[in-house]
């Protein structure tokens, strides 16, 4: 529970830094497509996480529930 509240925490801060970029007035185009950039490869790291979390804890359940079948 605690890494899908850090992986929200992580998901709201990019999102807010990216609001925050396009406020930017006037706008420094190759600034902010550097950062959009940057943006977009965090947010698929945060995916990637995301995935890896969610298929550990199936994978997780799955072999708790096969325990409690043999016992």
């Amino acid at each position: 529970m605690r890494t899908e509240q850090q992986l929200g925490r992580v998901h709201a801060a990019m999102t807010l830094l990216f609001v925050r970029m396009a406020e930017v007035t006037p706008p420094i185009h190759e600034e902010l497509d550097s950062w959009i950039r940057v943006l977009q490869w965090l947010s698929d790291v945060v995916a990637d996480l995301e995935s890896n979390l969610t298929r550990s804890l199936q994978h997780n359940a799955l072999q708790a529930t096969a325990g409690q079948v043999q016992q």
